[in-house]
């Protein structure tokens, strides 16, 4: 529950590698841009303007089948068809090239190589640090004002339906309090079981072992 998806990376490494912020915001940016979306509109317009004025000849389907205009529909109509709709695709295919190349210009500066270069090892030792210091005031902090909170809520007269009311409407749990107390123990198992002393030594250029 706690990782990312895989071949991911984190936050705090693509900002370690020289241009590698800067990449990924310029592809995410293609992906998302308003010409983008203003190409795909135009194919999707130009096959919808085609539809139900071309009739096939040629037999069973496959290479010998060749479009014709339908009946009613001039030539020149169906021509000027033909046009927009290879023009909206080739202007699609243009945008999913530029994507394409933003992609490759990314995975190129975020290879195992370059990771390995600026010390990713080490930085996400140091991150790991972090995050747990971040985690146990976090958890500290909950402890302590989660009891005080149902205390204000109990002054206050228990307005409304109580957490712990809610809770045991659940099937799932025995009780609220033993729902409760598996949650403490799984988050002080997390936090209070995880040690950072071989994570210390990578940060200061270590070896994992």
């Amino acid at each position: 529950m706690f990782n990312s998806a895989p071949g991911e990376l984190p936050n705090y490494l693509i900002d370690a590698v020289p241009g590698a912020r800067e990449a990924l915001d310029a592809w995410q940016a293609s992906a998302d841009s308003d010409e983008t979306k203003a190409t795909q509109q135009r194919v999707a317009s130009a096959v919808k303007a085609r539809v139900g004025k071309v009739r096939w000849a040629g037999g069973a389907e496959g290479r010998n089948r060749v479009m014709h205009p339908a009946a009613g529909v001039s030539h020149e109509e169906f021509d000027a068809l033909n046009r927009e709709l290879a023009e909206a695709e080739r202007a699609q295919a243009e945008e999913t090239r530029k994507r394409n190349r933003l992609r490759r210009t990314y995975d190129a500066l975020v290879t195992s190589e370059a990771l390995s270069r600026i010390g990713a090892q080490r930085i996400s030792a140091v991150r790991a640090i972090e995050l747990q210091a971040e985690a146990s005031a976090a958890w500290a902090t909950l402890f302590r004002v989660l009891p005080e909170r149902d205390e204000a809520y109990r002054r206050a007269g228990r307005p409304g339906r109580a957490w712990s009311d809610v809770a045991g409407s659940n099937t799932f749990a025995s009780s609220p309090m033993a729902t409760r107390d598996a949650a403490e123990h799984f988050y002080m198992e997390a936090i209070d079981g995880f040690s950072t002393i071989e994570l210390m030594e990578i940060a200061e250029g270590g070896v994992a072992k």
